[in-house]
């Protein structure tokens, strides 16, 4: 993963961990996510 996604992350993780399920937190834990996917939840997120 590069700097800028890697901060990006840290920078919004408190509220991209508040707004997973519990199942969803299993399978982050689970899968190994791409910079792509990483991105593609971010988004989801920032659209809900």
């Amino acid at each position: 993963m590069d700097k800028d996604n890697s901060r990006f992350l840290l920078q919004n993780f408190g509220s991209i961990a508040a707004s997973l399920t519990a199942s969803e937190k299993e399978l982050m834990e689970t899968e190994y996510l791409t910079n792509d996917d990483c991105r593609k939840i971010i988004e989801a997120i920032n659209l809900q």
